[in-house]
């Protein structure tokens, strides 16, 4: 296998395969895992309208649906069976648009032990509603929480100023105590008080540590699992499960600890509804991760989805990766 050294901000990395490495066989994206004709394939999907006063209310939302696809490959019956949106009180808006985008979705039929098309009834899929610029909001309706969030956001970390931030953990620590916090606000302070370490340049075991608290509060909290191994969540708990995964991802890279990468990308790829630029680095990480470990399809995934960002955005993709990115694709020709 080729050597690769890949330079990130200002860290040289060298990475190179090793037979005492921790192995993963995690199939991460969709594209890695074996085809399953049982079930109907998508072919094409038309995004639904964002509702009018969805938009103007600036209101976020997941939605869940379920129909049935015939023979032909056609939706027909499609109906919500759950959905959450970032303000409860308001009135539902979401579900009638997402019928409509579903009925005009195409699939490859499912076929039966003779290959034979079938109707497949009883499919579930989850649309999301995002609006730019909130990709960062998490839905807690807890105003001790959306206090201290504005606080981090003007608050600087040099000077007279980092003595003020440092009193924001001190904060977090006297919430975190209290017994009325559900598990999903735990959670979410947590969260907060790893991105406040993070910001005071904190050790990587302190951030590391409350990540993982946090982890551990919003975990369970999914609606179900769909047959694609696609978590159902609510808006809060999706955020929280992508925002923290991406950080621990930085920080599994840093360790070295390969599988823990790909595991941690794994648990994004099945919940997030859209590749925004936070993603370009961890795809990257999770790359290099797959790559040392030799699981060829993720790594060649991982390379492909951060190149694409970096032509979205404007990006350098470094020609080592995609050299890295070329040998992987050759292994999965072998």
């Amino acid at each position: 296998m080729i050597r690769l050294f890949l330079i990130l901000s200002l860290l040289c990395i060298s990475i190179l395969s090793s037979a005492e490495e921790v192995k993963s066989n995690i199939l991460i994206f969709e594209e890695c895992k074996p085809t399953d004709t049982s079930i109907p394939k998508i072919l094409k999907q038309v995004p639904p309208r964002y509702p009018r006063l969805g938009l103007e209310k600036a209101i976020e939302a997941n939605v869940m649906l379920e129909y049935t696809v015939d023979e032909q490959g056609k939706v027909i019956n499609p109906k919500v069976i759950w959905y959450d949106q970032s303000e409860l009180n308001e009135k539902e808006y979401f579900s009638k648009n997402s019928i409509k985008a579903v009925k005009k979705f195409k699939y490859k039929p499912a076929k039966n032990e003779l290959s034979e098309n079938v109707t497949y009834e009883g499919l579930k899929v989850v649309i999301g509603f995002r609006l730019e610029g909130y990709e960062n909001v998490i839905p807690i309706k807890n105003k001790v929480f959306e206090s201290l969030i504005a606080r981090i956001q003007r608050e600087d970390t040099t000077g007279i100023t980092l003595e003020k931030f440092k009193n924001i953990l001190n904060d977090i620590d006297e919430v975190i105590q209290s017994p009325e916090l559900t598990s999903l606000e735990k959670a979410a302070f947590y969260y907060l008080k790893a991105i406040s370490l993070k910001r005071l340049d904190a050790e990587q075991e302190r951030i590391k540590k409350n990540l993982l608290l946090s982890k551990s509060y919003y975990s369970e909290e999914f609606i179900e699992t769909l047959r694609n191994g696609k978590q159902v969540r609510t808006l809060a708990s999706e955020k929280l499960n992508t925002f923290v995964g991406l950080l621990l991802i930085e920080i599994y890279f840093k360790e070295e600890n390969w599988a823990y990468v790909e595991k941690e990308m794994a648990a994004i790829q099945k919940i997030s509804f859209n590749t925004p630029r936070r993603f370009y680095r961890p795809y990257i990480y999770q790359g290099v991760a797959s790559y040392t470990n030799e699981n060829w399809c993720n790594a060649f995934q991982g390379f492909n989805r951060a190149k694409k960002l970096a032509e979205v955005y404007g990006y350098d993709f470094p020609e080592r990766l995609q050299k890295a990115m070329e040998y992987s694709s050759f292994q999965l020709q072998k």
